[in-house]
């Protein structure tokens, strides 16, 4: 789904991640701020609640902006960096029916969080612009998700059922009025360490994402 979503829209084929994990990534996508090999800046509220962020820039330009995951929130200091960030409104793991929330090891697996995300989008006013930031875990360790089209290559297949989920996401936004005037921005925010298999730190290929 996401190679034919390249082939009609804009494809950034030289885009590198800054990190190997979200809590560092997130800070350098929505922050525009280099992370370190040791440090996490997310975790350090004097730091974090000092830097810009795109939705503390469109709050500016009166922008709604919404932060949506499906796990928690307050893991590394994730919200505190949010608020200060510009996210007026978020939403996590706790804001999902009880059943839905334990079925990924870190919180709401894909498919759930792109259909209430559909709702969501559904619901945003007419009357100003606004934006959402969304966060998926099925592509993380332990690699479990309902769906088995990779059954030789657990951490491909992972990825595989993300990209199933967010086709079909996509798809039903198409055949509705939503997609009128609506951007969507798909980035990673890091790769999987020495993956594939034999790939070292140090390769080049290695960080480089869609």
């Amino acid at each position: 789904n996401l190679s034919a979503l390249c082939d009609e829209g804009v494809l950034f084929t030289e885009c590198y991640a800054n990190s190997f994990r979200t809590d560092r990534g997130l800070v350098c996508l929505l922050s525009g701020y280099p992370s370190f090999p040791q440090i996490s800046v997310m975790k350090s509220p004097v730091k974090s609640q000092s830097l810009p962020a795109i939705a503390g820039s469109l709050a500016a330009a009166g922008y709604d902006n919404t932060f949506f995951y499906g796990g928690d929130i307050n893991f590394t200091n994730m919200k505190s960096y949010l608020y200060s960030g510009g996210y007026n409104k978020r939403y996590a793991d706790s804001d999902f029916p009880l059943a839905a929330q334990k079925t990924h090891r870190w919180g709401v697996n894909d498919d759930i969080l792109f259909d209430s995300l559909y709702t969501l989008v559904g619901r945003q006013p007419h009357d100003k612009p606004w934006h959402i930031t969304c966060l998926t875990l099925s592509s993380h360790e332990p690699w479990t998700v309902p769906h088995n089209s990779i059954p030789d290559d657990e951490i491909a297949n992972a990825f595989a059922y993300t990209d199933s989920c967010f086709g079909q996401f996509i798809g039903k936004l198409k055949e509705s009025p939503l997609w009128d005037n609506l951007l969507i921005v798909c980035v990673p925010d890091h790769a999987v360490v020495r993956y594939p298999r034999g790939t070292e730190q140090t390769d080049r290929s290695r960080n480089r994402i869609p």
